[in-house]
């Protein structure tokens, strides 16, 4: 996974033109690492209802969406560097 997602980074950095602004890249495989880390939680701490759900609550709920893709497109190329951080 991680090596599809530093092929994908790759491309997208070179296909961004060199006279924008610094800008974070974010693939599919960001957000499908977003999604298993998701779920990671929920299966570890067992299925709590999320008083975030509601309506009027519905742009913190993006924010932290947001946020957690934003953390997982800040992850290493590879794994092997992850591992060092889970001992």
């Amino acid at each position: 996974m991680f090596e599809l997602r530093y092929t994908f980074h790759k491309i997208a950095a070179q296909s961004l033109q060199e006279k924008t602004s610094p800008t974070m890249v974010i693939c599919w495989a960001d957000v499908v690492l977003q999604k298993v880390a998701k779920a990671a939680v929920v299966l570890a701490g067992g299925i709590v209802s999320d008083c975030l759900a509601s309506e009027a609550y519905s742009s913190l709920t993006r924010y932290k969406e947001e946020e957690a893709l934003r953390a997982a497109a800040q992850l290493p190329c590879t794994f092997r560097v992850c591992g060092q951080y889970l001992y």
